[in-house]
């Protein structure tokens, strides 16, 4: 790549955004890729601008008579007049530069947010299709024959999407396309805007400018500086790039795990699936036992004096603690059924660090209310959710050990474990060598990376900010993140593929397959959250025999409440592996005051004089800001609206949330509005739009959300038009929106389902205090997907990856409970007896009936519990009674 195309547009300043005009430079490039000079600067006008807005096109084009491009003639040498901008149509823009030069002789591309631009400089879109399935195929040139080529985009995320040029007889080439927002994602792991990414890059950034849509003078020099500004970051962030020596180009940088994938690939690390000698079995089996971090509330509603203590880089401590980076740079990792030994499980050996390279394995276990992770449909509502609870079953499951010693821990009796691997490496991998980070330091394979990326990040963290950023992004997504990345594909057709699960392996046919990452390996996936999980019921243990509570924990770290933190703190120094000096504890005192918690990961924590010094915008992050100023200003005001029970001056206002239309399925729900109209007219992929929900009160059963072209001005909400996602055909006015007060009070009470009062009961939207856990009985179990959205691994692989089981409440789920009392049923008449056989021989009755069957079987079974295992009811819940009356006859 020796020359690169960088172009900016603007646009009107109503909702469809039509292209107004553009910038874009033309710059040479060195043999490194690093920008050389600008050889070339031009305008390009929608076509119709003219018609459009004569004195905007009458201002642009003396604009571009008046200036020149700031070309150095001391590098080039040619006339001032040879340096005067360009001045095209968006016809000529796109002939001359996309299509003779981006494509036909392969010119880069470079932008921020390139998919809005592309979406502004093209004349028609259409459904893409392949690999960019539910994206989008913009037409860019109306001699659109078979020779030239669409331009593809696929959304993955707010960061970043897939660009590539489609196919033609003549070539297929996907094109060179780099968004620098993108980009600097990757180097930075920090979501950027291009003002904040050219101050973390340390360029020259854009000038603001207060009035868009309106053609002047000052709003072109405005975008003659953000294509300048783009080019100069582009420079910074490859020369950034290039100090990392690993075998990837910048346009192939998606997130900080392509960066810490490079760095593995570098010193000669290479992934384990399918070269591992573990069996797919063992791997489904492993795979079974993946779940995320523990989080979790409490003490529910009630503000609470607390101490929140957080573990030091947890994923990477635990990885060092358990010796994964041993497995990592194995020449062969291998599964090794042994006994597995629990009776010297306690406090004192779990704060063992010599003890934890064996808790590197799984167990199959057979569940008899142990407090395992559990994920099930919880609560009345039936929210998926994953709970540390009591857990029962009529049937094994596999659990990674540390999990198994945790339940150990928590309820002083060892699981009955049926079966156990451990997994253990064999030899080094001989491809290993060392690397330079940045070309400052330099990091030996043969070295524990988790330990030294931590302490070295402590050590350079004042001195050298931009390594210590790079240590922490490569440290935490190579101790965790790159071995549970799994890709979703969907297939036009359905494919075969094999099934790995917690039965072990099947083959499978299906329309959609979840293809393991370049790096992904079950056993390096579910090692890492399971010992996070083992260190926070380490804390709990510890907590509750020192005679406090907690009134939250959030994936590595603790509020507590009732004993005193600096014992805490010190009892797990025993653990800590970093040198004293630059670590000096594993556990960190963040904060000392208040909590008051709703549920997981829904906090807010006080001072003593009650002023907010963290606001949680867990469910809230979604929402469009209802006044003027920053986005966590809001948020923390509604927090205070709830801390004092007020009502925000806000808060009658609808309460909408902002997003791009990002896929085909959500431009084409704009297809009423857009009907016979041109696309410079129509509401445009990658434009904002808004979404509406319907009080519940007034909301047909077949209606979905509501969606309307984006409108920044709040004062405007009531006048805008509406369509039903699912009835897109009839626009809607005024519809009867869900406010922010209705947000605030459901917030407010949102309950924490997979807990219970000390009474036994549902945690409800009523319920304070403190909570305990419920006591889960699985009638059976369904495999379910991990559903990650990451990059790699497009092609079908061999293996469609993963299983983790939820508990569901289907007809299937709750006959082998109801079974029981179907003849009961027959007797009073719930049920005809010819409908029991039906049911017995796999018919399923209809919902309501089904519904009819189980409070009757439910009520059958308390009256036979409550005579002698009254004690054994926590609560009148159907599924909890059942599975009580299960357990105690038939566990």
């Amino acid at each position: 790549m020796r020359h690169i195309l960088v172009f900016d547009t603007e646009t009107t300043a109503d909702t469809v955004q039509n292209l107004n005009f553009g910038a874009f430079r033309i710059y040479e490039l060195d043999y490194e890729g690093q920008i050389l000079t600008l050889i070339e600067e031009g305008i390009f006008y929608q076509d119709d601008l003219a018609k459009r807005d004569p004195e905007g096109f009458a201002t642009l084009k003396e604009y571009a008579e008046s200036h020149t491009a700031p070309i150095d003639h001391r590098i080039l040498s040619i006339s001032v007049a040879d340096r005067k901008l360009h001045f095209l149509s968006r016809t000529e823009f796109v002939e001359h530069y996309l299509w003779r030069r981006a494509y036909r002789y392969r010119m880069g591309v470079v932008g921020f947010n390139l998919p809005f631009d592309i979406s502004r400089i093209a004349i028609d879109v259409g459904a893409a299709r392949g690999f960019y399935d539910g994206g989008f195929s913009f037409k860019l040139w109306e001699d659109n024959d078979h020779w030239r080529p669409r331009l593809r985009v696929k959304h993955l995320d707010s960061k970043k999407s897939f660009i590539g040029w489609g196919t033609t007889p003549e070539h297929k080439w996907r094109g060179l396309f780099i968004d620098c927002r993108t980009l600097a994602f990757g180097l930075t792991s920090t979501p950027h805007s291009l003002e904040s990414a050219c101050r973390a890059f340390g360029v020259e950034g854009k000038h603001p400018v207060t009035d868009h849509g309106v053609i002047t003078p000052e709003y072109i020099d405005y975008c003659r500086e953000d294509v300048a500004a783009t080019a100069r970051l582009f420079d910074a962030m490859l020369r950034e790039f290039y100090k990392h020596p690993i075998p990837k180009l910048a346009h192939q940088v998606y997130s900080p795990a392509t960066l810490a994938k490079g760095y593995f690939e570098a010193m000669g690390i290479t992934p384990h699936m399918g070269r591992s000698s573990v069996p797919d079995d063992v791997l489904g089996f492993t795979m079974s036992t993946f779940f995320g971090g523990r989080a979790e509330a409490r003490i529910r509603r009630t503000t609470a004096p607390v101490s929140v203590l957080d573990f030091t880089s947890m994923y990477p401590t635990v990885g060092h603690l358990m010796g994964l980076w041993d497995l990592i740079t194995s020449a062969d990792i291998q599964a090794e059924e042994f006994d597995l030994d629990l009776s010297n499980v306690d406090v004192d050996y779990c704060l063992n660090p010599d003890n934890w390279p064996s808790f590197v394995g799984i167990a199959q276990v057979m569940p008899d209310k142990d407090v395992l992770p559990v994920r099930a449909n919880y609560g009345l509502n039936e929210t998926p959710n994953i709970g540390i609870n009591y857990f029962s079953a009529t049937e094994p499951f596999w659990y990674a050990i540390p999990d198994v010693i945790a339940s150990t821990l928590l309820t002083g009796k060892a699981p009955k474990v049926l079966k156990a691997y451990r997994f253990t490496s064999a030899g080094r991998a001989p491809s290993l060598q060392p690397v330079s980070l940045l070309g400052r330091i330099d990091v030996s394979p043969e070295e524990d990376f988790f330990k030294y990326a931590v302490e070295e990040r402590q050590r350079v963290k004042n001195s050298d900010p931009q390594l210590a950023a790079l240590l922490k992004t490569v440290v935490n997504s190579g101790s965790y993140g790159i071995f549970a990345q799994v890709n979703r594909k969907k297939f036009a057709q359905p494919t075969p593929g094999k099934l790995l699960y917690r039965s072990g392996v099947t083959q499978r046919i299906s329309t959609s397959k979840e293809t393991p990452g370049e790096y992904c390996y079950p056993p390096l996936a579910t090692m890492p959250t399971s010992g996070a999980r083992l260190m926070l019921a380490l804390m709990e243990k510890i907590v509750l025999d020192a005679g406090g509570y907690y009134a939250f924990m959030d994936t590595d770290s603790c509020a507590v409440t009732g004993t005193d933190p600096d014992a805490i703190i010190e009892r797990f120094d025993a653990l800590n592996p970093y040198d004293r000096d630059l670590v000096p504890h594993m556990l960190k005192r963040e904060f000392d005051g208040y909590a008051y918690v709703i549920s997981a990961k829904r906090y807010v924590l006080t001072d003593a004089a009650g002023n907010i010094v963290k606001s949680s915008e867990h469910g809230l992050g979604y929402l469009m800001a209802p006044e003027k100023g920053g986005h966590k200003a809001w948020i923390e005001r509604l927090w205070r609206a709830i801390l004092d029970d007020e009502e925000p001056e806000w808060g009658t206002l609808s309460a909408l949330m902002r997003h791009s239309v990002s896929s085909w399925g959500l431009y084409n729900a704009f297809r009423t509005l857009n009907a016979k109209k041109k696309y410079t007219e129509q509401m445009k992929p990658f434009n904002f739009m808004m979404i509406g929900q319907i009080d519940p009160m007034y909301r047909a059963p077949e209606s979905g959300l509501l969606i309307a072209p984006y409108e920044a001005d709040s004062a405007k909400w009531g006048s805008v038009t509406w369509v039903d996602r699912n009835n897109p055909d009839k626009p809607i006015k005024r519809p009867p929106l869900v406010v922010f007060q209705d947000v605030i009070d459901d917030y407010a009470v949102h309950p924490e389902w997979k807990f219970e009062d000390l009474g036994g009961q549902y945690c409800l939207t009523t319920t304070r205090g403190i909570l305990r856990r419920q006591w889960i009985h699985a009638p059976g179990a369904t495999t379910v997907g991990k559903e990650s959205n990451s990059l790699e691994g497009t092609e079908l692989l061999d293996a469609e990856g993963i299983a983790p089981v939820l508990f569901g409440k289907t007809w299937e789920d709750w006959f082998p409970l109801v079974d029981f009392f179907l003849d009961q049923c027959a007797e009073s008449n719930v049920a005809s007896r010819t409908q029991v056989k039906q049911y017995r021989k796999g018919s399923k009755p209809r919902p309501k009936k089904m519904k009819e069957i189980i409070q009757a079987s439910a009520l059958y079974a308390w009256r036979d519990l409550r005579e002698e295992h009254a004690d054994s009811i926590l609560n009148r819940d159907p599924l909890h009674v059942l599975q009580t009356w299960y357990h105690i006859h038939h566990g």
